[in-house]
């Protein structure tokens, strides 16, 4: 006959190992499921990191200079040993920013970056810029802006040329986890509401979609360079050619007028699983002055709300 204080001992530890493969299979499932799980919602504070595109070894350009007609130089511009600071660390091509501590909205952050130009035939140069990103985040995609200060070469940073140029021409501009378009919703309308901002500004977007109908249309205020902007209605299509993040996904590519500066255009992406967020760019352009020597110049407005 068993001794009962033995019996119970043992279906106490019974109990207890049973508990704890509970416990562990838990853990591995939940683990399991944070693995699978957008990127985003792996971070309790939004979108959690920026790719750093891959410049290693990549043609960013041509170059063409002449002498009396005649060309003395003519070749590709090849990239190497790209660098962004940012946040007193320093990262490189493919390398993964972490921005989960990041507030959600707008944030304005200083950097630098450095790049070695190689043109064939002539040494290699180490350009530099510097300036502020700015940087919007939400729970599923980020936009970020660049706004250029300056710009020399590393040789000789005494020979220092003051840009002031905004745009979302960075290689890493739009991230996030895109809606395959095969899954954005087929009814509903849907109101997106957030900010849009260029190097200085910030306004208001609003912009809602019809997806039964396949179309959407907005406005964008409060920004005084522009007046109020109309973000003209236009159709989801989907995304065809290679991009990193947008390709598979729908995009809204319209004309956008300005009140102060006319007509212009606009593009937008979709993120989210259930096409929660929307984030594009829209571009005008200030007409020069050739009397005063003025130029043309291009100018653009990033935006992005939620539903």
């Amino acid at each position: 006959m068993l001794d009962p204080i033995n019996k119970q001992e043992d279906t106490k530890q019974e109990d207890t190992k049973q508990e704890d493969t509970k416990q562990e299979d838990t853990k591995q499932e939940d683990k399991k499921q944070e693995e699978n799980a957008p990127s985003s919602q792996q971070s309790s504070n939004g979108y959690p990191f920026l790719v750093v595109p891959n410049l290693e070894n990549e043609e960013i350009g041509t170059i063409v200079e002449t002498i009396n007609g005649k060309p003395i130089i003519n070749g590709k511009i090849i990239a190497s040993n790209y660098q962004i600071q940012l946040n007193g660390k320093t990262y490189r091509s493919k390398d993964k920013i972490d921005i989960s501590s990041l507030q959600l909205g707008l944030n304005t952050l200083p950097f630098k970056e450095s790049i070695s130009q190689t043109i064939e035939g002539l040494p290699s140069q180490q350009a530099a810029i510097e300036g502020n990103l700015r940087l919007y985040k939400q729970h599923y995609s980020v936009l970020t802006g660049t706004f250029v200060k300056k710009k020399f070469n590393q040789a000789s940073p005494e020979d220092t040329e003051n840009e002031n140029t905004f745009s979302f021409d960075n290689g890493y501009a739009i991230q996030g986890d895109v809606t395959p378009f095969k899954m954005l919703p087929t009814e509903g309308v849907y109101t997106y509401n957030g900010k849009a901002f260029d190097e200085k500004a910030e306004g208001t977007l609003q912009y809602t979609i019809d997806f039964e109908k396949r179309v959407g249309s907005g406005s964008i205020t409060g920004m005084k360079q522009f007046g109020d902007i109309k973000l003209n209605q236009a159709s989801i299509k989907q995304i065809t050619e290679e991009h990193p993040v947008l390709k598979n996904g729908g995009e809204i590519e319209g004309t956008a007028v300005s009140e102060k500066l006319g007509k212009g255009e606009y593009a937008l992406g979709i993120f989210g699983p259930k096409a929660e967020e929307i984030v594009g760019v829209a571009d005008f352009v200030i007409p020069g002055d050739s009397e005063q020597e003025i130029e043309q110049q291009d100018v653009e407005i990033g935006f992005g709300g939620q539903r």
